[in-house]
Protein backbone atom coordinates (compact mmCIF):
# COMPACT_ATOMS: atom_id res chain seq x y z
CA UNK A 1 0.00 0.00 0.00
CA UNK A 2 1.35 3.48 -0.96
CA UNK A 3 0.70 7.14 0.13
CA UNK A 4 0.78 9.52 -2.63
CA UNK A 5 3.78 11.65 -3.70
CA UNK A 6 4.55 14.01 -0.67
CA UNK A 7 6.76 17.45 -1.74
CA UNK A 8 8.82 19.22 1.20
CA UNK A 9 8.91 22.29 -1.08
CA UNK A 10 12.40 24.33 -0.79
CA UNK A 11 14.25 21.47 1.33
CA UNK A 12 17.33 19.60 1.21
CA UNK A 13 17.81 15.86 1.07
CA UNK A 14 19.37 15.98 4.91
CA UNK A 15 16.59 17.68 6.22
CA UNK A 16 13.40 15.87 4.91
CA UNK A 17 15.10 12.76 5.95
CA UNK A 18 15.29 14.09 9.45
CA UNK A 19 11.88 15.48 9.36
CA UNK A 20 10.57 12.00 7.96
CA UNK A 21 13.33 9.97 10.36
CA UNK A 22 12.13 11.82 13.45
CA UNK A 23 7.96 11.30 13.29
CA UNK A 24 8.49 7.66 12.00
CA UNK A 25 10.31 6.83 14.71
CA UNK A 26 8.08 8.54 17.41
CA UNK A 27 4.87 6.87 15.61
CA UNK A 28 3.46 3.35 16.56
CA UNK A 29 0.41 1.73 16.15
CA UNK A 30 -1.66 -0.15 18.20
CA UNK A 31 -5.33 -1.21 16.42
CA UNK A 32 -3.64 -4.25 14.83
CA UNK A 33 -0.86 -4.39 17.75
CA UNK A 34 0.42 -7.66 16.96
CA UNK A 35 3.58 -8.36 17.63
CA UNK A 36 4.48 -5.05 19.13
CA UNK A 37 3.15 -2.05 17.34
CA UNK A 38 6.45 -0.22 17.27
CA UNK A 39 8.88 0.83 15.08
CA UNK A 40 12.59 1.67 14.82
CA UNK A 41 14.71 3.16 11.97
CA UNK A 42 16.79 0.02 11.08
CA UNK A 43 20.58 1.88 10.64
CA UNK A 44 21.82 -0.73 8.53
CA UNK A 45 19.31 -0.81 5.54
CA UNK A 46 18.35 3.06 5.67
CA UNK A 47 20.58 5.19 3.16
CA UNK A 48 20.55 8.79 4.36
CA UNK A 49 19.72 10.77 2.94
CA UNK A 50 17.80 8.76 0.46
CA UNK A 51 15.99 6.32 2.06
CA UNK A 52 14.27 5.02 5.22
CA UNK A 53 13.57 1.75 6.40
CA UNK A 54 11.08 1.27 9.78
CA UNK A 55 10.87 -1.90 10.88
CA UNK A 56 8.85 -3.29 13.64
CA UNK A 57 10.63 -4.14 17.11
CA UNK A 58 10.17 -7.96 17.60
CA UNK A 59 10.76 -8.92 20.92
CA UNK A 60 13.96 -11.53 21.74
CA UNK A 61 11.61 -14.15 22.99
CA UNK A 62 8.66 -15.37 23.75
CA UNK A 63 5.91 -15.60 26.99
CA UNK A 64 6.07 -19.06 27.39
CA UNK A 65 9.92 -19.40 26.85
CA UNK A 66 10.52 -19.04 30.94
CA UNK A 67 7.87 -21.36 31.20
CA UNK A 68 9.09 -24.18 29.25
CA UNK A 69 12.73 -24.27 31.02
CA UNK A 70 10.72 -24.53 33.80
CA UNK A 71 8.96 -26.89 33.04
CA UNK A 72 11.94 -28.77 32.02
CA UNK A 73 13.75 -29.10 34.51
CA UNK A 74 10.78 -29.71 36.61
CA UNK A 75 10.39 -33.18 35.05
CA UNK A 76 13.69 -34.03 35.54
CA UNK A 77 13.31 -33.43 39.08
CA UNK A 78 10.49 -36.00 39.29
CA UNK A 79 12.41 -38.91 39.14
CA UNK A 80 14.21 -38.42 42.39
CA UNK A 81 10.95 -39.93 44.19
CA UNK A 82 10.69 -42.90 41.73
CA UNK A 83 9.36 -44.67 38.64
CA UNK A 84 5.98 -44.14 39.74
CA UNK A 85 6.45 -40.32 40.51
CA UNK A 86 8.93 -39.16 37.56
CA UNK A 87 6.44 -40.67 35.17
CA UNK A 88 3.32 -39.32 36.59
CA UNK A 89 5.19 -35.68 36.46
CA UNK A 90 6.09 -36.31 32.77
CA UNK A 91 2.70 -37.16 31.99
CA UNK A 92 1.56 -34.09 33.71
CA UNK A 93 4.10 -32.32 32.60
CA UNK A 94 3.00 -33.59 28.86
CA UNK A 95 -0.15 -32.32 29.14
CA UNK A 96 0.75 -28.93 30.54
CA UNK A 97 3.72 -28.12 28.64
CA UNK A 98 2.42 -29.01 24.97
CA UNK A 99 0.38 -26.61 24.87
CA UNK A 100 2.94 -23.89 25.78
CA UNK A 101 5.35 -25.12 23.20
CA UNK A 102 2.68 -25.09 21.01
CA UNK A 103 2.09 -21.49 21.29
CA UNK A 104 5.61 -21.04 21.91
CA UNK A 105 6.12 -22.00 18.04
CA UNK A 106 2.76 -20.47 16.35
CA UNK A 107 3.78 -17.39 18.35
CA UNK A 108 7.44 -17.46 16.53
CA UNK A 109 5.79 -18.41 13.31
CA UNK A 110 3.17 -15.65 13.19
CA UNK A 111 5.25 -13.00 14.22
CA UNK A 112 7.61 -13.87 11.54
CA UNK A 113 5.16 -13.66 9.03
CA UNK A 114 3.33 -10.64 10.36
CA UNK A 115 6.33 -8.51 10.91
CA UNK A 116 5.13 -4.84 9.39
CA UNK A 117 7.94 -2.40 7.92
CA UNK A 118 7.69 1.50 6.15
CA UNK A 119 10.02 2.23 3.46
CA UNK A 120 9.91 6.14 2.67
CA UNK A 121 12.32 7.02 -0.42
CA UNK A 122 13.40 10.57 -0.67
CA UNK A 123 14.54 12.03 -3.82
CA UNK A 124 15.71 15.83 -4.90
CA UNK A 125 13.12 17.57 -7.18
CA UNK A 126 15.31 20.98 -7.67
CA UNK A 127 15.08 22.82 -4.76
CA UNK A 128 12.18 20.53 -3.51
CA UNK A 129 12.32 17.15 -2.74
CA UNK A 130 9.99 14.31 -3.39
CA UNK A 131 8.76 11.68 -1.00
CA UNK A 132 7.15 8.21 -1.77
CA UNK A 133 5.77 5.97 0.99
CA UNK A 134 5.15 2.50 1.19
CA UNK A 135 3.80 0.18 3.82
CA UNK A 136 4.33 -3.51 4.21
CA UNK A 137 2.40 -6.17 6.71
CA UNK A 138 -0.61 -5.23 8.96
CA UNK A 139 1.12 -2.77 11.21
CA UNK A 140 2.44 -1.05 8.27
CA UNK A 141 -1.03 -0.67 6.94
CA UNK A 142 -2.90 0.47 10.23
CA UNK A 143 -0.14 3.00 10.04
CA UNK A 144 -0.93 4.83 6.54
CA UNK A 145 -3.74 6.63 7.85
CA UNK A 146 -1.39 8.27 10.14
CA UNK A 147 0.69 8.95 8.02
CA UNK A 148 -1.47 10.70 5.21
CA UNK A 149 -2.75 12.71 8.10
CA UNK A 150 0.39 14.37 9.14
CA UNK A 151 1.94 14.44 5.27
CA UNK A 152 -0.52 14.95 3.09
CA UNK A 153 -1.56 18.50 1.42
CA UNK A 154 -4.35 19.45 3.52
CA UNK A 155 -7.87 20.64 2.26
CA UNK A 156 -9.29 24.07 3.34
CA UNK A 157 -12.48 23.82 4.90
CA UNK A 158 -15.39 25.19 2.77
CA UNK A 159 -15.70 28.40 4.60
CA UNK A 160 -12.02 29.05 4.22
CA UNK A 161 -11.38 28.57 0.27
CA UNK A 162 -12.09 30.86 -1.94
CA UNK A 163 -15.64 31.39 -3.87
CA UNK A 164 -16.62 32.00 -7.37
CA UNK A 165 -14.76 35.01 -9.04
CA UNK A 166 -15.91 38.26 -8.00
CA UNK A 167 -17.78 36.64 -4.54
CA UNK A 168 -15.28 37.40 -1.34
CA UNK A 169 -14.27 34.13 0.98
CA UNK A 170 -15.41 33.74 3.86
CA UNK A 171 -18.35 34.06 5.45
CA UNK A 172 -20.28 36.96 4.50
CA UNK A 173 -20.40 40.33 6.64
CA UNK A 174 -23.54 40.98 8.63
CA UNK A 175 -24.58 44.47 9.77
CA UNK A 176 -24.79 47.79 8.12
CA UNK A 177 -22.54 47.79 5.04
CA UNK A 178 -20.38 51.01 4.02
CA UNK A 179 -22.54 53.75 2.92
CA UNK A 180 -26.17 52.76 3.55
CA UNK A 181 -28.09 54.85 5.21
CA UNK A 182 -28.27 53.89 9.48
CA UNK A 183 -31.94 54.58 10.54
Amino acid sequence: MRLGEVRFRDTDLTHAWYLVAQYAQGTFEQRFGYPTGYFYLDDKRSAQPAKILMREAQPAGVVTDGCAASLGSASLSGFEGGCATGCMGIFVIGFIGAPFFLISILDRFFRLILRSRVEVHLTQAGPDVTASFSFYGPGGYALRSRYAQVFEKPALPATLGFGAPGQAAGPQATGPQPGAEVA
